[in-house]
């Protein structure tokens, strides 16, 4: 075992023993397939984020703006424009995909047992039936999808989010979330691949491209009218990051206006006669 990973055991150990260290809930309400009082789903959380860093935060935030108007969006828009919406579809479906034995992760470590069990089924059918992520054949089978990652899980267990962070390239974050993301990062089996073969660092490279470009591209109304509407183009995405968080965390639904990763490949399902007939 080498030292990074030793360290992100302890690190979780740690952040786990803080979690369930903390107060029941007063009222004793339960979110929905839950049953463990100690969670708390963020309740801790404030309304609106602290921003200490404001003075760097919002440099960073103009870099990452100029990068995006730069190169970003118009990629996304050309992949928006001309790439055919069926494979927008699958591609998007394909990254949704992936990404599930995240979600099945944080849902045990969150003890959301039903939900872990749907994300379990979801990816089984998807697999199977759906060539491996092409095709949302479990949406055909009443399966919902969710997301998690360990922002949320450490949210769950109680952890503060700490001050607001811009972070270059990534974008909005807190040091939560940003230490989840980090967590994730460490897990993703995608990027596992890199330790295996030299071949891994181009899988997760060509992931991490698409990625982008796909969730810009479904972004590119949203940020549109926040950048037009706006008096302060950093503080409504600010908020508006916070909104969506707290809803996540709460296992409620993804403001992103426009970006609906659970539509993914729905209209295919399992008729796969339509693609094989072009």
């Amino acid at each position: 075992m080498n030292v990074k990973k030793a360290f992100y055991i302890i690190g979780l150990l740690c952040l786990f023993t803080s979690g369930c260290s903390k107060k029941p809930r007063v009222d004793g309400s339960k979110v929905e397939g839950q049953e463990y009082s100690f969670l708390q789903y963020g309740k801790q959380d404030p309304d609106e984020l602290s921003d200490p860093f404001e003075v760097v935060n919002r440099p960073f935030f103009w870099f990452n703006d100029v990068l995006d108007k730069v190169l970003v969006r118009p990629v996304a828009i050309m992949y928006r424009d001309l790439l055919p919406q069926s494979t927008q579809k699958k591609s998007h479906s394909i990254l949704t995909h992936v990404r599930e034995p995240i979600t099945f992760i944080n849902d045990l470590l969150q003890f959301n047992f039903p939900r872990a069990l749907t994300t379990f089924k979801r990816f089984s059918v998807n697999t199977a039936f759906g060539m491996f992520g092409a095709f949302n054949a479990a949406k055909r089978l009443g399966i919902p999808y969710h997301k998690e990652d360990f922002g949320q899980t450490f949210a769950v267990w109680g952890l503060p989010v700490g001050p607001y962070l811009y972070v270059p390239f990534f974008g909005p974050s807190t040091v939560r979330d940003f230490a989840g993301f980090a967590v994730g990062s460490i897990v993703d089996p995608i990027n596992l691949t890199k330790e295996i073969d030299k071949v891994g660092y181009t899988i997760s490279a060509a992931r991490t491209t698409v990625e982008v470009i796909d969730r810009r591209a479904a972004l590119l109304g949203l940020t549109d009218r926040l950048e037009a509407e706006s008096l302060d183009y950093y503080a409504a995405t600010r908020s508006l990051y916070w909104q969506n968080r707290r809803s996540l965390i709460k296992n409620g639904k993804n403001l992103d206006i426009g970006f609906d990763e659970e539509t993914a490949g729905a209209d295919e399902g399992f008729d796969f006669s339509e693609e094989y007939s072009e």
